[in-house]
């Protein structure tokens, strides 16, 4: 985020660079939080004209190549700081000083947590063979085609 605290996400996202294409400046936009008439304001075309391209394909794989960029660099972030707050959570579960709540929430949160990133794993590995198979697919349509 900007240090500007006053600005929207969506408002970040303006100034990507003058020679930016309209399409890049809409999945800017969208990553960045926008709804689609923001995006379209920000790309300088008609909200049509962004849920036209949210329809293509290529438009969709850009935008969701660009979510996974965003999600990835915060998992890298988050995954600098777990092995330390994983290291909190087993002192805090194993301390027999502490109040049996305090130990009881830390041993709750690690299983949660332990699920949670489990579960991200098997859905982004679900979601990367999806992706897959849709190239693939989309690869076929365009040799059928060409073979037509």
């Amino acid at each position: 985020m900007s240090q500007n605290r006053g600005a929207s996400r969506c408002d970040e996202a303006r100034g990507s660079g003058t020679d930016a294409s309209a399409k890049h400046r809409a999945v800017v936009a969208l990553v960045s939080g926008c709804r689609p008439d923001q995006a379209a304001r920000e790309a300088g075309v008609s909200v049509a004209t962004v849920y036209r391209w949210l329809k293509k394909p290529r438009f969709a794989s850009e935008l969701y190549r660009a979510q996974r960029m965003v999600v990835d660099r915060i998992a890298r972030r988050v995954a600098d700081e777990a092995a330390g707050m994983v290291d909190v959570l087993r002192e805090l579960a194993h301390d027999t000083e502490a109040k049996c709540s305090t130990r009881l929430g830390a041993a709750k949160t690690f299983l949660e947590m332990t699920v949670k990133f489990r579960t991200l794993a098997i859905e982004e590995s679900l979601q990367a063979q999806l992706q897959g198979l849709e190239d693939r697919l989309r690869a076929q349509e365009l040799a059928d085609k060409a073979d037509g």
